[in-house]
């Protein structure tokens, strides 16, 4: 690999690996990915360990990177919530398959 490929790459890499360190962000993507839809308490329950800062947290970032959709539902509160993932979250979990074959491989 010459050195233009590697800067021309390096961009891209930073972003993932921001992303990959987010404990939360693929656990909460999978769990997306197998249930459709989901409500915040859903997934709160699903995600053992996890705050509901945390959770928030999570969302409002999946959401910023357009891989979650959020829809509010009722035209008076309390609305109902419900988080599903996108085509490009459906994206990533695809291309995330690979790592995680990788790692059961490879596993000590």
């Amino acid at each position: 690999m010459n050195q233009s490929s590697v800067n021309y790459v390096s961009p891209f890499l930073a972003r993932i690996s921001r992303f990959c360190a987010k404990k939360w962000n693929f656990q909460v993507l999978w769990e997306l990915r197998n249930h459709k839809k989901m409500r915040y308490s859903q997934i709160l329950e699903s995600q053992k360990g996890i705050s509901p800062s945390t959770l928030s947290e999570v969302l409002r970032s999946l959401q910023g990177e357009g891989l979650v959709k959020r829809a509010k539902h009722g035209k008076i509160p309390p609305y109902t919530v419900e988080y599903s993932i996108t085509k490009s979250g459906i994206d990533l979990i695809v291309a995330s398959s690979a790592l995680v074959k990788w790692a059961m491989k490879n596993r000590k």
